[in-house]
C-alpha cells in the first residue's frame, strides 16, 4: 500500500486532561481540531479510541468499515475501536460527540 493509500490512524486527544480519556466535544470543535491535526474528518480514518455521535441537526451518511448509514437528527452512531469512518460533508451539520479510550472503561 502506497503513502497515499494508507488510511491515517487517529490517536485520542484531549489536551486538558490527557489522562482522564474521557471528553464530549461538539462536531465544530472535533473539526477545528482535525484542522490542527491536518486531516479530513470527510475521509477514512482509524481511530484507537472509542465514540459516540449524537445527530442534533442534518442528515447525510456516515461511513463506518465502509459501509454506508444514513443518518438525520436524533440518530446515534455508535463507532468502535480500530473502525474506519468518515462523514458525509453536509451543511448545517451538527452533533455532540462522546470520545474516550478502553483504559478510561476499565477504570474502577
Amino acid at each position: 500500500m502506497s503513502n497515499s493509500t494508507k488510511i491515517p490512524e487517529i490517536n485520542f486527544q484531549n489536551p486538558q486532561r490527557k489522562s482522564f480519556e474521557f471528553e464530549i466535544n461538539s462536531s465544530e470543535t472535533l473539526l477545528d481540531q482535525s484542522r490542527r491535526l491536518n486531516f479530513n474528518p470527510f475521509r477514512a480514518h482509524r481511530i484507537s479510541f472509542y465514540a459516540i455521535v449524537f445527530v442534533v441537526k442534518g442528515e447525510g451518511q456516515h461511513f463506518i468499515d465502509f459501509k454506508q448509514y444514513p443518518f438525520q437528527k436524533g440518530s446515534v452512531i455508535f463507532i468502535s475501536k480500530e473502525q474506519v469512518q468518515a462523514f458525509q460533508e453536509v451543511e448545517g451539520f451538527e452533533a455532540y460527540i462522546l470520545l474516550f479510550t478502553e483504559a478510561f472503561l476499565e477504570r474502577s
